[in-house]
């Protein structure tokens, strides 16, 4: 979960540029931040997804040994589904939390007030808002007001978000172990 691919497309990203810069006009240097911008909004919200799916079967692989809810659960509850799992409206991620029971959303709730999580929070649903619109929104004309500096600085932000994810799912599931037997 380190981003590396992304870390990647954007050097090659700054790579161009810098060469842009050097060599062409001004015109041609906006142009591009605009292409370069949009496709590293798709390249981040993209890796996001992947990374949440992965996290998700990951987990589930470890709770339930049957191969068959594995895929099934991919198959029928994540694979293109993914952007259905968040309100992108929004800048928290209630819906997703709220997807596991109120059990683990009352769980979370306490975890998601510290502000370095906020920030994560706030930053991913941007990436993915933003991806939302420039794919419903005919990519070619739509414009986003954010270069790819400010995208690669939010992708970065929201990066903690995943890790904190896989371990408080992983936390939860402890808690529930080592709680008493409820009698009802």
């Amino acid at each position: 979960m380190s981003g590396n691919e992304i870390e990647r497309i954007y050097s090659e990203i700054i790579s161009i540029k810098d060469v842009i810069s050097r060599d062409g006009t001004p015109s041609d240097i906006v142009a591009y931040e605009a292409i370069a911008a949009k496709s590293l909004i798709l390249s981040t919200a993209s890796y996001f997804e992947k990374v949440v799916r992965e996290l998700l079967i990951k987990h589930a692989e470890s709770i339930f040994n049957s191969t068959a809810l594995i895929s099934f659960l991919d198959k029928q509850a994540l694979y293109r589904k993914y952007h259905t799992l968040f309100d992108w409206d929004r800048t928290n991620i209630n819906k997703f939390i709220r997807l596991f029971g109120n059990e683990f959303y009352d769980f979370m709730e306490p975890r998601l007030t510290d502000e370095k999580m906020i920030n994560a929070i706030k930053e991913f649903m941007f990436i993915g808002q933003i991806r939302n619109e420039l794919v419903h929104n005919n990519f070619s004309e739509y414009s986003i007001e954010i270069t790819s500096e400010d995208i690669k600085r939010k992708f970065d932000m929201a990066l903690p978000l995943m890790p904190f994810l896989v371990r408080s799912l992983v936390e939860f599931e402890q808690a529930k172990l080592q709680a008493p037997a409820s009698n009802d």
